[in-house]
């Protein structure tokens, strides 16, 4: 009888406990529904998600990809040119939240992206950005992929990516204030780079979002750049 009552009571208890999580009132948050978040929010991008290249002059001998960077063994991805000619260093970043729905409200919206970098053996040249294109030394900053659906006839994904947001981008610092001095190796600049407000929105499946930071260079001797990620800043909310 006493095990009886007591297992009663306990199932009375257990009853009692779930009506308060729904309603809200119990020891524990309401977790019916996950809501969208109207504040910012971000998640760094590690420099493993990114690739780099260069365009003109040549690769000079040393480590071109990911390695690590000063005395902090810092992880970087990292691009080394020699002084053949003035030369661009590309770095390519998978920018894509790690996890997002697909919804008919705005979805996520990213509000800015903080590239980091490092300048070693000589300091960069001068930046060229041209706002209304979204583009700096002639490569769109932001762009994307949309992949097919899988089928039997499918239309494969372009080449070219197309550039994601639209309107005036924003740099910060401005590219005529970029900052181009040599560091130290472990030291990094910041640049942000925002998008016309509410023009970067991710609410499509199997769409691909790129970063692509271009640093033109000087012909007046090898350069390394590196970077250690990127820190993206988003929201999500319904309208």
């Amino acid at each position: 009888m006493r095990t009886t009552m007591r297992d009663s009571l306990t199932r009375i208890y257990g009853v009692i406990i779930l009506l308060a999580v729904l309603i809200g009132v119990g020891p524990t948050a309401s977790l019916l529904a996950q809501g969208y978040s109207t504040g910012n929010n971000y998640y760094w991008v590690p420099p493993g998600a990114c690739s780099a290249t260069f365009s003109g002059g040549g690769a000079a001998a040393g480590t071109n990809g990911l390695t690590v960077n000063g005395a902090s063994l810092t992880p970087v991805i990292q691009v080394q040119t020699d002084n053949a000619s003035t030369n661009t260093h590309i770095y390519n970043c998978n920018i894509a939240p790690p996890g997002y729905l697909v919804t008919s409200g705005l979805g996520i919206q990213i509000v800015s992206a903080t590239f980091m970098y490092g300048v070693q053996t000589t300091g960069l040249g001068t930046q060229v950005a041209v706002l209304a294109s979204g583009t700096m030394n002639a490569l769109p900053v932001f762009s994307y992929i949309d992949f097919p659906a899988a089928g039997a006839a499918e239309t494969p994904s372009t080449v070219t990516p197309v550039r994601a947001d639209s309107g005036t981008l924003t740099i910060t610092p401005v590219v005529g204030s970029f900052n181009v001095a040599t560091t130290t190796a472990g030291s990094y600049y910041s640049a942000t780079f925002t998008p016309a407000s509410g023009t970067l929105v991710l609410k499509t499946i199997r769409r691909q979002l790129l970063m692509r930071v271009a640093l033109l260079n000087t012909a007046t001797s090898a350069t390394i750049t590196n970077s250690p990620g990127i820190l993206i800043n988003y929201r999500s909310q319904t309208s």
